[in-house]
């Protein structure tokens, strides 16, 4: 059976995004014309969601007006605004408290991992098991959770690996949610709706994949940089899915106008709270991304 609905994960404090984190939402910070929760609801389409739900927390009304103004004739998207911070695992549980999930199949996606490869399917025989997640192999000495694997399932979570050729969780997959069972309250992800220690979790190995990783200030930066040198990008998925989603005006290359210091990436202005009225500029200008990262 396919999973049509589609969880993406959106709640987190941005406190990896530093001191624009502070003012900016990460998924409300851009690749070039849209940002980064408008192109997750967009992929998520593309993948065949049939309905998406998206958590939010911090900024939560912010955001909400941000989605709704985009989409704002969607009738699929659906926000779940928790009101304490409910973790990786609590959200799930928050999810199928609040919502009628059909089969009970829902699609994980976070707001800043684009993962592509020929055989990330929505549809995925999970026979007797729980979920199937999408692992990544770890490429490079950074730390990361590493995946014990024993056969073609999940045993096990060794902490902070920086082996390359192990393999990590992507931050996609599928999981029963007529399997989990409902408990109130934060909790993590691998303790509350995939635990190894008692669930069966399939593990699933990507082919080709190209994986980007938008999660820290050093990491936008890194990755928006990369996109601006049109020579890198060729060819790439992620540059021929920001083309289609109409996040990127190829002539804007052409004409190296995204190299100008003084070009905006996020144009919107948005109120400091709900009782000031007063706007404040939270404009990110490339003179940032090339300041951190010179070329």
């Amino acid at each position: 059976m396919k999973a049509e609905n589609f969880f993406i994960l959106s709640a987190g404090l941005g406190t990896r995004m530093y001191e624009i984190g502070k003012i900016l939402p990460k998924v409300a910070w851009p690749i070039f014309e849209k940002t980064l929760i408008e192109l997750q609801i967009l992929y998520a389409k593309k993948l065949g969601a049939k309905k998406i739900f998206i958590n939010l927390h911090a900024n939560c009304e912010l955001l909400r007006q941000l989605i709704l103004n985009k989409f704002s004739a969607d009738k699929s998207i659906y926000i779940l605004h928790e009101k304490i911070l409910l973790d990786s695992g609590g959200a799930f549980h928050n999810l199928k408290k609040n919502y009628d999930l059909g089969n009970g199949l829902v699609f994980i996606m976070n707001a800043d991992i684009f993962n592509f490869s020929k055989n990330l399917s929505n549809n995925i025989d999970l026979g007797d098991g729980k979920a199937c997640l999408f692992s990544k192999k770890i490429t490079k000495k950074n730390k990361y959770n590493k995946l014990l694997i024993k056969g073609d399932c999940l045993s096990g979570i060794l902490s902070s690996s920086s082996l390359e050729g192990e393999y990590t969780y992507s931050g996609n997959g599928i999981v029963d949610m007529n399997q989990v069972e409902i408990i109130e309250g934060p909790s993590k992800f691998f303790q509350s709706v995939c635990n190894p220690e008692k669930d069966k979790i399939i593990i699933k190995h990507l082919e080709q994949q190209e994986y980007w990783d938008f999660g820290t200030s050093d990491l936008y930066y890194e990755n928006i940089q990369k996109l601006c040198h049109i020579e890198n990008v060729q060819n790439l998925a992620l540059f021929d899915f920001l083309k289609a989603s109409k996040a990127i005006i190829t002539k804007n290359f052409q004409e190296n106008s995204y190299y100008s210091e003084n070009f905006k990436i996020a144009g919107q202005s948005i109120y400091l709270d709900g009782n000031d009225k007063r706007e404040k500029d939270t404009g990110i200008y490339y003179k940032h991304v090339f300041n951190h990262y010179p070329h």
